[in-house]
């Protein structure tokens, strides 16, 4: 069954957890420099820069940083994540500008950004493809996206212990790159680019973990999700069959797909991928 996911539920939760979320966050921060990294070897010098699901604005901030001469638009869904964000901006204030909104619906004109950026977000959207056709709506001819996502190995242990406790929905559905890479040449994107890395945490019990999450803001909204909160019997439980490490601690895998991909200057032909040259119809010629 695909997840559906509660909008309202996902922006209380990463409102709530924006006091919290920095000094939770190891894997996104380690994926958020790995991932500036690889701008690196990237040649555009944008106008505008859109940071989609831009949290706390750790990303925003080091972002202005590398293009000084951009303007950025944080955009994010939960409102304490922006206020969190909006006590940070002294500094560049006059150059971001701060919006709360759904990646699957973004409040910008068409062609209007150069280069968008996104940090572990869309695996918030619950129509990834519909959200890649949004973000090329508002790409520039030769703009680029470069992205994060989770992929389906993520949270994989706890997803297993969860399935030997009981049937309800604890851990959402997760996109194949592969499939993500389908769908990026199906919208158009040219020169797509995609590759995965894992990285695994490793909790003392089963509480940190969860209370791990939670001050992440990355909890269970799904629409059919369990509609109780999981008490310490049940967490017990779920601790008894977690499968853990010969040390005892208990992994948690995160599976980061990297990607990146150009609106490039001739269209995508969208069942296959290949490269569409546009001409006037009075230029077919008959051959003699």
């Amino acid at each position: 069954m695909n997840t559906v996911l509660d909008k309202k539920k996902i922006a209380r939760s990463f409102s709530r957890a924006s006091s919290t979320y920095e000094k939770a966050a190891i894997i996104q921060k380690a994926v958020l420099e790995e991932h500036l990294d690889r701008l690196k070897f990237t040649r555009i010098e944008p106008h505008r820069i859109l940071d989609l699901g831009s949290g706390t604005g750790i990303g925003s901030e080091q972002l202005q940083k590398r293009y000084r001469k951009s303007n950025v638009v944080a955009i994010d869904i939960a409102q304490g994540m922006l206020q969190a964000h909006q006590k940070k901006l002294s500094r560049f204030a006059n150059r971001t500008k701060l919006c709360c909104a759904d990646l699957d619906k973004l409040p910008l004109a068409e062609n209007s950004v150069d280069l968008i950026f996104s940090n572990l977000a869309l695996q918030w959207s619950n129509d990834i493809e519909g959200a890649l056709r949004e973000i090329l709506r508002v790409l520039r001819t030769g703009g680029l996206l470069s992205f994060t996502t989770v992929g389906p190995d993520t949270l994989k242990e706890l997803r297993d212990a969860w399935s030997k406790v009981d049937n309800e929905v604890h851990i959402h559905d997760f996109m194949d790159m592969h499939v993500i890479g389908d769908m990026l040449i199906r919208q158009g994107f040219g020169a797509p680019v995609l590759d995965v890395d894992r990285y695994t945490l490793t909790y003392p019990d089963i509480h940190t973990l969860v209370h791990d999450l939670k001050r992440l803001g990355a909890t269970n909204a799904s629409t059919h999700r369990p509609k109780a909160v999981p008490d310490r019997n049940i967490l017990k439980k779920l601790e008894m069959v977690y499968v853990t490490q010969d040390d005892g601690k208990l992994p948690l895998t995160y599976e980061i797909i990297y990607a990146h991909a150009w609106v490039p200057e001739k269209t995508m032909r969208p069942q296959d991928g290949s490269t569409v040259s546009r001409f006037p119809v009075a230029g077919i010629k008959r051959r003699t």
